[in-house]
Formats: structure tokens, sequence, C-alpha cells
């Protein structure tokens, strides 16, 4: 009798089902990855900006001057950095490029000092496209907040207070007030089963 071999392996529908897996996979996660690592650089050029910032701080605190606070302030354009602009007011701008030695898009990074009279400022950031900024600087459009809709909720009235004692008390007002229990209820104990109106009951009191 001859004897039957066994054939091990997969098929070839099997082999291209895996294939095509992996090819959806890959085509759903690799843009998403390319985005995350043009963000991680764009943080770079946000911290190329750091010493700029300081500078003008300093110089706001010490002349009180916010007309004047930028002058002569700038950022080197160095590492990811192609170009950056620091206005004489303070506004700081940083932009990236397609450059492998940059960030591998094309963005532009805005730095506005917001002075404060006792000599404070604080900085806000806003950024293009905003896919590739990081969550502390998103362009204005993603930062628009939604106005919330009027209160126009209906007034339900409340029912009318009974005679029961075990029925909810109402205020004057007419505002709805913790239930005062009867004191058939208040007979419990934590755990134990007792009898009432028929049945049996286990309440935690």
């Amino acid at each position: 009798m001859p004897s039957l071999r066994q054939n091990f392996g997969f098929s070839l529908i099997e082999l291209m089902i895996v294939v095509a897996i992996i090819g959806i996979l890959a085509a759903i996660a690799l843009p998403s990855y390319q985005d995350y690592a043009v963000r991680s650089r764009v943080s770079e050029l946000i911290l190329a900006a750091s010493s700029a910032k300081t500078a003008i701080t300093e110089r706001y605190q010490a002349n009180n001057d916010a007309s004047t606070a930028g002058s002569g302030v700038t950022v080197p354009v160095t590492g990811k950095v192609t170009a950056s602009d620091v206005t004489s007011d303070g506004v700081i701008t940083v932009n990236g490029s397609t450059a492998a030695s940059s960030v591998g898009a094309t963005v532009t990074v805005t730095i506005k000092p917001s002075y404060g009279s006792n000599g404070s400022v604080t900085w806000s950031c806003i950024g293009s496209p905003s896919r590739y900024m990081p969550s502390s600087c998103v362009s204005l459009s993603a930062q628009a907040i939604p106005i919330p809709p009027a209160n126009n909720t209906d007034s339900v009235p409340d029912p009318a207070p009974s005679s029961s004692s075990g029925s909810s008390s109402q205020s004057s007002a007419g505002e709805r007030t913790t239930p005062v229990p009867t004191p058939q209820e208040r007979r419990c104990w934590d755990g134990v089963s007792r009898e009432a109106n028929g049945f049996i009951l286990t309440v935690a009191c």
C-alpha cells in the first residue's frame, strides 16, 4: 500500500492574503510616521528660537519698551533652521525646508510675545502646516474654540408633592430636594434580607 505524503507550508492564496494585509498596514502607517518624524524636527526649530526669546524678554524688562524689544536680536541660521527673522517688536519667525538637513517639509513657525505692564512676557506660537506642528504650536484654525449654543433648556415642572410621608419633599420655591425615607425603608441592615410587602429584599443601608 503506497504511503501518503503530507505537504507542509502555505498555499499561494494564503501568501497573497498576508502580503495584501502587510501592504494595507504599511500604506496606513507610513504617512503617519512621516508626519511624526517631521513634527519632531519642527520642535528643534522652536528650540532654536529660545535664545531669542530670552534676549527679547530681558530687553523688555530692562527698557520697558515693547516696540524695540526685538531690535538687534537674531536667530542663527544653523542646524535645521533655513531662514529666520525677528521684528523690532519681538515677533520671531523661523523656517524649515524639505532638505534632508532640515525638517523634511516646508514649514513656518511664528512666535509672538505678549507684553505685560509688570515686565512679564507671555509667548504664543502658531505655525503652518498645522499637521507638522507640535501640540504647543498649532495654527490658529486648529486653536479655534467653538461657541457653545444658547442655553434653551426647557423647564420641566416638578411633580406635585404627595401627602405620603415617604414621598420626595419640596422647598417653597418648587425645587426638588432629597427624598425622605419612610420608617419602613429604614428597617434594614447591611447585607441582611428582610421581608417587606411580601417580597424578600436585600438592602445595603
